[in-house]
């Protein structure tokens, strides 16, 4: 925190308009409209994003607000990552799908997953 000239007030402290700075890249936020704050530390938008906004659970890249995503047990993923681990192939809406060890599997590919399982286990 600054204590020359105080401008700027951020989460009740007060900041001089040329130290307020993101804390992982340092750009100045004394134009910015908004920053973010975490752990006591200020972050312009795309460092606070890149840091704690939700990752595809396949990809670990950022989901953006304004991506397709599909949700299965509590993971996001984008739209193009919610994909068959063994055959690749995209699953749409409503497709039975399985997942396993976090990796999703289509129902044709989990299915023969659990009779290797079984026969595994029968031998």
């Amino acid at each position: 925190m600054c204590t020359q000239n105080v401008p700027l007030q951020v989460n009740e402290l007060s900041w001089h308009a040329g130290c307020l700075q993101c804390s992982v890249c340092r750009a100045s936020l004394r134009q910015h409209s908004s920053c973010y704050i975490k752990n006591q530390e200020i972050f312009c938008k795309l460092d606070y994003f890149s840091r704690f906004g939700t990752k595809c659970a396949q990809c670990g890249r950022q989901v953006l607000a304004s991506d397709w995503v599909r949700r299965a047990r509590g993971s996001v993923y984008h739209l193009a990552c919610f994909a068959c681990f063994s055959c690749k192939r995209q699953l749409s809406t409503g497709e039975e799908f399985g997942l396993v060890e976090g990796r999703v599997l289509c129902r044709s590919h989990y299915d023969i997953m659990l009779e290797n399982l079984r026969r595994a286990a029968e031998n």
